[in-house]
This record gives C-alpha cells, sequence and structure tokens, in this order.
C-alpha cells in the first residue's frame, strides 16, 4: 500500500476540512487545524492513496501527560474502508 501523509498545513486546511467533515459529519475540526497549541505536540494528517486524499489522523500530546501520545480524528472516507488501509494507518502512525 503506497499511502502518504502530508502534514495540515495553511495550504490544504480546506481540503483537510471537507475530507474530515465527510467522514466525521457531526464534528468540523477546521478551527482546531487552524489554531494548534504551542508548546505541545499537534501533528494532523491528510492521508493519500496515490494523489488522491483519503483520510485524516492526527497525533496529539496533552501536557499533563508527557509520556502518553493520543491518536485524534482517525477515519477513513467511506468507499476506502474494509480494505485494510485503516489498518495500514494505525501501523504507520505508531512508528511516528
Amino acid at each position: 500500500m503506497n499511502l502518504k501523509y502530508i502534514e495540515i498545513n495553511n495550504s490544504n486546511i480546506n481540503l483537510a476540512a471537507r475530507v474530515q467533515y465527510e467522514i466525521f459529519p457531526y464534528s468540523a475540526a477546521y478551527i482546531k487545524y487552524l489554531n494548534k497549541p504551542t508548546g505541545s505536540l499537534q501533528i494532523d494528517y491528510l492521508v493519500y492513496l496515490g494523489s488522491k486524499p483519503i483520510g485524516v489522523v492526527g497525533l496529539y500530546e496533552i501536557a499533563k501527560y508527557k509520556d502518553d501520545v493520543w491518536l485524534s480524528w482517525f477515519g477513513l472516507l467511506k468507499e476506502y474502508r474494509f480494505k485494510g488501509y485503516g489498518s495500514q494507518i494505525l501501523k504507520d502512525i505508531m512508528k511516528k
């Protein structure tokens, strides 16, 4: 599986927000993507299969729990579910 992880930034934030909202229609992450906190780890990724965005995933560190990392906004667009991509994303993100 040739998955790519592109960090969400000002140039792709609108696309990331659309993908995230399609996956999680009752929760919008645009403001969260826009206002990353300083002093703690928060990395959000758009996940691509080739040149097509297929999902989102984030890694966060909560200052109070420095030894732990929180997996956030882990989701795939409906047409990419149950094909092994989610398992691959989890394996890849655990390495990060």
